[in-house]
């Protein structure tokens, strides 16, 4: 079999140069990486959830549920096309991240028979006011991040790990920091909205009562100063009246003040913080071949093919001789 040598040499000449045109051709990739965590803590015990995992045997931490909800999360179309719409200097033009992403990435020729949707620049505005035009393309960049560049996980410890891979090493770190600013803004914000509405109402409620209890004491003030030297009966009920009020809204505004202090304890122990543990920085990692495994390829399928096609020769020159 080895004889015939020059098999072996045309099948290593034929898949060694397609291995080359593929590393000519090739775009070098950068990978930025996030890790995070939320300081977010739920005992096991008292989570509804963890509590039916546990009836069926499945273990679980709240670290872990809480990831997954911020994995979740992080894919939603709201996060991404938010992070798109900020705005960030790439190849010294400053711009959103949406159109940088399209010229970076030519997404023009997504739409060779849609000529309308070519060549379309964002402005700052918020999302849902975009025109039919702006949400088709901004849905089809969010397809294109969550299927092909974005790839998020989570440890058994809760710890979350970001990558975003792309053409463009200044587009993946900036990408990933704004996605990191708006998840947080946005998770930190819904997370503890209850918490905040009930503090903003006890807040309002311990001012007004904070003005009327100045007014009463002012008023009380006043009836004293016209009452000295006087014996009069109905100067004296009014000035007890007062007194009654500022001593009513005085045991009021004390109680608004625990619960002032109650409920700002409240929304600070209830506000979550997404925790940035290692962040994007240059340079990123490349995503360069893997020649050892390339060459293992093209010697693999060379040795496969020439062997082949010595084995099939000979089954046809002995059939013909037969």
């Amino acid at each position: 079999m080895f004889r015939k040598w020059w098999v072996f040499l045309l099948f290593l000449l034929l898949f060694g140069g397609l291995a080359l045109w593929y590393l000519s051709i090739r775009t070098t990739l950068y990978t930025g990486k996030l890790t995070l965590m939320t300081n977010e803590e739920k005992s096991s015990s008292y989570s509804p959830l963890l509590q039916i995992m546990g009836q069926f045997g499945i273990s679980g931490s709240a670290e872990a549920v809480n990831a997954e909800k911020i994995i979740e999360l992080l894919y939603s179309r709201l996060i991404i096309v938010q992070s798109l719409n900020k705005i960030d200097t790439i190849e010294g033009k400053a711009d959103l991240l949406m159109n940088h992403y399209a010229q970076a990435f030519n997404i023009n020729q997504w739409y060779e028979e849609e000529p309308t949707l070519k060549n379309i620049s964002f402005i700052p505005k918020n999302y849902t006011n975009y025109n039919w035009a702006e949400n088709k393309i901004s849905q089809d960049i969010y397809q294109e991040i969550i299927e092909h560049h974005l790839k998020a996980g989570t440890s058994e410890n809760g710890i979350i790990e970001i990558n975003f891979t792309s053409k463009s090493e200044e587009f993946s770190k900036l990408f990933l920091d704004n996605l990191f600013e708006t998840l947080s803004q946005f998770y930190v914000t819904k997370t503890n909205q209850r918490q905040r509405e009930t503090f903003e109402i006890v807040q309002h409620y311990y001012d007004s009562l904070q003005v009327e209890l100045r007014q009463a004491e002012f008023e009380y003030a006043t009836l004293k100063d016209k009452n000295v030297l006087k014996v009069k009966s109905k100067g004296l009920l009014e000035e007890l009246r007062t007194l009654r009020k500022v001593e009513t809204l005085n045991v009021a505004f004390t109680e608004a003040l625990k619960n002032l202090e109650m409920s700002k304890f409240n929304l600070i122990n209830q506000t979550p913080i997404l925790q940035l543990i290692d962040q994007p920085v240059y340079p990123l990692k490349e995503n360069k071949p893997k020649i050892v495994l390339i060459l293992a390829v093209v010697l693999l399928m060379t040795f496969f093919f020439a062997t082949l096609l010595i084995i099939v020769n000979k089954i046809i020159r002995d059939a013909l001789k037969a």
